[in-house]
């Protein structure tokens, strides 16, 4: 299933598209849902960063305000901010913070 939206920069109803780089004609691949579910399942809170390091919730938290290269929130949903999981696992692996 392809997303159809309007472009608000040249106003073309094709799929969808990066904003940021059309200029009336250069189109990317219209984006799937499975594409968005790909892109979804690897953001989370970090209690799911926690879980996923099964570590406590705490410990995260307490990385994510102590280190200056913790991984950035992305985003947020509602008060939560959001992050990558697979960079804080990366990050988490790369400092030795888990065995």
């Amino acid at each position: 299933m392809s997303v159809q939206v309007e472009c608000s920069v040249c106003g073309g109803g094709f799929p969808l598209h990066d904003y940021n780089v059309c200029q009336g004609g250069r189109w990317l691949p219209a984006v799937t849902r499975r594409d968005v579910m790909e892109v979804l399942a690897d953001v989370g809170t970090l209690g799911d960063a926690a879980a996923l390091l099964g570590v406590r919730p705490t410990r995260v938290s307490n990385w994510a305000a102590r280190h200056e290269d913790f991984p950035a929130p992305v985003g947020r949903v509602g008060r939560w901010p959001v992050y990558i999981l697979s960079a804080i696992v990366t990050w988490a692996e790369s400092s030795d913070r888990i065995a």
